[in-house]
């Protein structure tokens, strides 16, 4: 009979732990619909404008705390790209991007994998590149090169745009 006593008191006690304690927030999924309108310095020797969208989804997750620690951006964006009076418009093309927050909430990486960019050349090449890059550690908000994988000549991106 002490044995059962002792069996459920030592039961409860361990449920009521077990509830006390802080379990994760469940995933967050959101529709997202950004639009892109910023003038970009880097890829070429004169500053580019890139406007577009980026739609689809995205997932966050957060830590036994509440804290934000991870987002998933998953969808389609387009884009176009204007300088020097000339426009490209990119393909359409999907996107995954993997964004880690470290402990005070400050995004510490952005990781965009698969198909970088896109786009048709006005003398019928086509410029594309990628792999995985990380626009954090690059420090831009816009990239067409990836750290990781293979990138078009961007030299003839630029000169397409060169006017």
């Amino acid at each position: 009979m002490r044995l059962i006593i002792f069996a459920t008191v030592t039961l409860v006690a361990c449920v009521a732990v077990l509830a006390g304690s802080a379990v994760a927030s469940p995933p967050l999924k959101t529709p997202l619909n950004i639009t892109i309108n910023r003038e970009v310095a880097g890829i070429c020797a004169f500053p580019i404008r890139i406007e577009g969208t980026q739609t689809g989804h995205q997932i966050d997750f957060f830590d036994a705390d509440g804290q934000l620690v991870r987002r998933h951006r998953h969808g389609v964006e387009e884009v176009t790209l204007t300088a020097n009076g000339q426009t490209l418009t990119a393909d359409p093309f999907h996107f995954n991007i993997i964004i880690h927050f470290g402990p005070t909430g400050a995004v510490e990486h952005a990781y965009l994998s698969g198909l970088v960019f896109r786009v048709l050349l006005p003398d019928g090449t086509v410029f594309q590149s990628a792999g995985r890059l990380d626009f954090i550690a690059q420090g831009v908000n816009f990239a067409i090169i990836p750290e990781v994988g293979a990138s078009g000549d961007v030299g003839a991106l630029c000169d397409a745009l060169s006017g």
